[in-house]
């Protein structure tokens, strides 16, 4: 029964990262484990500890239970799946020298275009106040 449990936290984990369009090294980096945790369990399916497990299924955008569930593959559903990227998150995170920089564009990847506007917003105000300047609200950035 582990062994199976184990066999598909691996498949899962697996699927989702290639969904996502991430190599084992950009999972790594996003979920802020080593790369041979997850190269690893992904090539034996070795016990993968609980804290790396939170973190990779964070780095994913799912529950650790959603990995768990030999379900998970017809359910899983990239967001902005429906809205292909010209530009992908992975890309971007592989040319990335700054952590910090790839865990923003990967997560902002990830919300609605409703929250990525919102969130243009809050950064172009912030970006503004700490070059001490001031920022109006364009047509497109509409403050309500």
């Amino acid at each position: 029964m582990l062994r199976e449990r184990q066999d598909t936290l691996r498949d899962n984990i697996r699927y989702a990262r290639m969904k996502l369009g991430l190599q084992v090294k950009d999972l790594a980096k996003i979920a802020g484990v080593g790369k041979t945790t997850i190269s690893n369990f992904e090539a034996s399916g070795n016990k993968l500890g609980e804290m790396a497990l939170f973190k990779i299924a964070g780095a994913l955008g799912v529950e650790p239970e959603d990995l768990e569930d030999p379900g998970f593959r017809l359910r899983f559903q990239p967001a902005g799946a429906a809205e292909p990227d010209p530009t992908p998150a992975a890309n971007v995170l592989r040319e990335s020298q700054n952590d910090e920089a790839a865990r923003l564009i990967c997560a902002f990847a990830k919300l609605t275009a409703a929250q990525q506007q919102a969130v243009l917003i809050l950064v172009e105000g912030l970006a503004g106040q700490a070059a001490g300047g001031v920022v109006y609200a364009t047509p497109k950035h509409k403050v309500t």
